[in-house]
């Protein structure tokens, strides 16, 4: 018995040695995995103005005391990588995909250009990417749409070209996107506005077309968009919602904004040359909760009003000759007056999104 005991203590002692040493093999080779891909990032940097990383990224010091560089306290890996602001140049290797623990990626103003590599899909973990004020010139790569965990999404201000990935309709946990001032073309995906917890959303200054997606006035969480300075058209969509909610169609019980007078018209025998309707109307695209959302600001006005309604124009003009062959009299006014000078007069300034 005794001997069988002693056996026992022994087998254990061997078992706990080794999980022990496996423990401390992984996590060496993890720190070591880490590290290479942020020495692989250092090799490819081609500008380095103030030899930031030269000077401190060393192999002499603990990459959690590196600059830019943070460590979580479980598991001592890599969990931010903070390099904004530090004036470098080069591209993104494809080795930092294995910073499997990274959570927050910031390399915003610095002059990375290149390509966005596919194995930065890897980084499952990622929370938060901002590569604003970069000289990326590329497509954006579907691969964002698989880091189910991103919340926030900064790729403004580079040179993105293509269209924007339906992809991005995939990350459900997406609470801010800015895609702004960029070269993207194309239409606006109507899986954007499937994200239910998307509360900022701004594709200003691109080149996209087509129409505002209707699906627009589904999503509910949304505070902030801007949409303007592109060549979207669709304005019949918010027109017509804005008479629906003030006329006998109204169905919500909201109570109305102070000083709303609703509208009892036929919407097609309104003349939406008055300044009351402009007014009207800017102010509730401004002020108007939109479905029980929470959307207070709508740069979209500059696109609104140059496109002059010429979507609802067509359809007035339409009336018109239908009125005309039956020999009815019509009311309806085709003179669409809203210019685009008056819209943006009254547009509202888009509040930075933060950084």
């Amino acid at each position: 018995m005794a001997k069988n005991n002693s056996l026992i203590v022994i087998i254990t002692a061997f078992l706990v040695q080794s999980l022990i040493f496996s423990f401390i093999k992984a996590a060496a080779t993890n720190i070591t995995t880490d590290q290479h891909a942020l020495l692989t990032l250092k090799d490819h940097i081609t500008y380095d103005p103030t030899n930031l990383l030269a000077k401190n990224w060393s192999t002499n010091t603990s990459i959690c005391s590196w600059i830019g560089v943070t460590c979580g306290v479980r598991h001592h890996r890599v969990t931010i990588l903070n390099i904004s602001y530090f004036g470098l140049g080069g591209t993104i290797p494809p080795q930092l995909g294995n910073l499997s623990f990274l959570q927050l990626l910031d390399i915003r103003n610095n002059s990375f250009s290149g390509s966005l590599p596919d194995e930065l899909a890897q980084l499952r973990q990622l929370k938060l990417v901002n590569f604003m004020f970069n000289s990326f010139r590329l497509e954006i790569p579907s691969w964002f749409g698989s880091l189910s965990k991103l919340q926030l999404l900064f790729l403004n201000n580079n040179n993105l070209v293509g269209t924007i990935p339906q992809s991005l309709g995939n990350i459900s946990s997406l609470q801010v996107l800015d895609l702004s001032h960029n070269q993207l073309s194309g239409t606006i995906p109507s899986s954007i506005f499937q994200i239910s917890s998307l509360e900022r959303l701004n594709l200003s200054h691109n080149q996209l077309s087509g129409a505002i997606p209707s699906s627009i006035f589904q999503i509910s969480s949304l505070e902030i968009l801007d949409l303007s300075n592109n060549q979207l058209s669709g304005l019949q969509v918010l027109i017509i919602k804005f008479l629906h909610e003030h006329g006998k169609g109204r169905t919500d019980k909201r109570p109305s904004l102070k000083n709303e007078k609703p509208y009892q018209e036929d919407p097609f025998k309104r003349d939406f040359g008055t300044s009351s309707f402009q007014g009207d109307l800017l102010v509730w695209l401004r002020r108007r909760k939109i479905c029980l959302n929470k959307l207070i600001f709508m740069t979209l006005l500059v696109n609104l009003l140059k496109q002059k309604l010429v979507e609802l124009e067509e359809r007035i003009t339409k009336r018109q000759a239908e009125a005309a062959k039956s020999g009815s009299n019509s009311s309806i006014v085709a003179d669409v007056k809203l210019s685009g000078a008056a819209m943006e007069r009254h547009a509202p300034k888009m509040p930075d999104l933060g950084d």
